[in-house]
């Protein structure tokens, strides 16, 4: 008698867990591709740091793409769930010193949008929140 085995193997690779500090520094081009790379993704709302003294000049969407995440937080005010990503120009960074954004983690995007909400430290890209 033949017996046939049956052995389940998935189909694709977990989708990631994103935890806000596993964004911190790094480059906003890498960041939003792994927020877009799951079943769903949060929609992304950018603001950009510019230091005191600076002119204030928006950044093109090509030169934010070099910019690095600085802060970021969650929040339920855009839905299904949205991600607030501060991002700064690799030479402020460097000026200022990563230590110090490490330190104002979780401190400045509150100053640019209310309504992050701190409950939400991750998100799972496979299960959407809804």
């Amino acid at each position: 008698m033949l017996a046939a085995a049956t052995f389940w193997a998935p189909t694709a690779a977990a989708e990631p867990v994103v935890t806000l500090e596993s964004l911190l520094l790094r480059p906003y081009s890498e960041v939003r591709a792994q927020l877009l790379s799951g079943s769903w993704a949060p929609r992304i709302e950018e603001l950009v740091y510019i230091p005191p003294g600076e002119p204030k000049i928006v950044p093109t969407s090509a030169m934010r793409q070099t910019y690095t995440v600085v802060d970021t937080c969650f929040t339920k005010r855009i839905t299904p769930m949205g991600i607030y990503l501060l991002l700064a120009k690799p030479e402020t960074v460097e000026q200022i010193g990563p230590d110090q954004f490490k330190a104002s983690y979780g401190k400045l995007v509150p100053n640019y949008r209310p309504g992050c909400d701190p409950d939400v430290q991750q998100i799972d890209l496979g299960r959407p929140p809804f």
